[in-house]
């Protein structure tokens, strides 16, 4: 039984992993230093290493299926010839240059219950064999866990004390090859959740983004806020999805007298 069928416990949020290949830099993390690429260095990331998931190149894009076109003589409604299009990518250039910051999510759903008492629950963390193999070719050879909260609240009071319009939020995975309505609409939009949709390829990363909405970068950002090293646990990527690691529920009761 996972967590998240158990009432009260289904939406909770819980804790980030973040993944890298320098040691150094998840060390600089849990020290306080938020180190954001803009969403461009994504799109080339894959160019350059060929792999998706390394990278995306569909980066704030919206992905739209069949279309038919229309080219018309310039300044005029003289039809010069139509044609049609399986697939069109159409992206605001700008948004390639804003900054954003990426984690793996852990919720409920991914946490087996090894035991349960009347005011305890042990829960044991669990990846898919897809997880597994992809995390561990595509994410880096270092995990930093993170709690939920302690890290959204100072991380966000640090963004807002230096005047960032930041959001975060879950990144939500659609088919790309089926136009579906409320993607088109936030593109259309050009409002903040266009930031938060990604092919459902990508469904395995289960990834929470930070956006700064307010600020475009050529060159990463750094952002600095209060420590967490003390509420965090470094190891290698190898030993958190392999090891034995997860977390303990524990409900505070007190006696009458």
């Amino acid at each position: 039984m996972r967590l998240s069928e158990i009432q009260g416990f289904e939406d909770l949020d819980l804790f980030f992993v973040k993944f890298s290949n320098e040691k150094k830099h998840l060390e600089s993390l849990r020290d306080g230093s938020l180190y954001m690429n803009n969403l461009r260095y994504y799109v080339e990331l894959e160019k350059k290493t060929g792999i998706k998931g390394m990278g995306d190149v569909l980066e704030a894009s919206n992905v739209v299926n069949n279309v038919s076109l229309k080219f018309y003589h310039h300044g005029t409604d003289l039809l010069a010839f139509e044609t049609e299009a399986k697939s069109m990518q159409i992206r605001f250039e700008e948004t390639l240059d804003k900054p954003v910051f990426c984690l793996l999510s852990v919720k409920p759903d991914m946490l087996e219950v090894t035991k349960m008492e009347h005011n305890c629950i042990d829960a044991k963390l669990v990846f898919t064999h897809e997880q597994k193999d992809k995390i561990l070719r595509e994410f880096g050879n270092f995990a930093l866990v993170i709690p939920w909260k302690p890290f959204t609240d100072k991380v966000f009071d640090a963004l807002k004390a230096k005047g960032y319009q930041a959001v975060g939020d879950f990144v939500r995975y659609s088919d790309f090859s089926v136009n579906l309505s409320e993607r088109m609409e936030s593109f259309n939009k050009q409002d903040a959740d266009m930031f938060f949709w990604k092919d459902v390829a990508f469904e395995y990363q289960r990834e929470f983004r930070i956006v700064i909405l307010n600020e475009n970068i050529d060159d990463p950002l750094i952002v600095e806020f209060e420590s967490i090293r003390d509420r965090t646990m470094l190891l290698t990527t190898e030993e958190l999805l392999t090891g034995d690691y997860g977390i303990k529920i524990q409900s505070r009761t007190s006696e009458q007298k």
